[in-house]
């Protein structure tokens, strides 16, 4: 079956606003072993099917329940150390400086 021009490029449309969804919602890890001041960051991309039938809540279920298996035992892994995973960043928590009163500039 043929398709008219403007059905393939909404379907083309539509393949790519789902891959750029899926990548607006990856997990981004910062690798350190990056050198000479460079950033190198790894993307993963999760792609979680819907279920058939959306009831009211059924979604964000099925999200869950699809997120706790792919974390499942990271609990557990907690302070060994392992050779096959990439070290991920851990930032300090900065505390807000109060604002100082600035004088205002003389303008003439």
């Amino acid at each position: 079956m043929e398709l008219p021009i403007g059905d393939r490029v909404y379907a083309a449309e539509r393949i790519m606003k789902k891959r750029v969804r899926r990548l607006a919602n990856a997990q981004v890890v910062l690798s350190s072993t990056a050198e000479d001041g460079e950033i190198e960051v790894r993307i993963s991309e999760v792609t979680v099917p819907p279920p058939a039938e959306e009831e009211p809540g059924e979604l964000e279920d099925h999200v869950e329940e699809e997120v706790g298996k792919l974390t499942e035992g990271e609990e557990s892994q907690e302070g060994e150390d392992s050779q096959d995973e990439e070290p991920v960043a851990q930032l300090p928590e900065l505390e807000l400086a109060e604002p100082k009163d600035r004088e205002e500039p003389v303008t003439g």
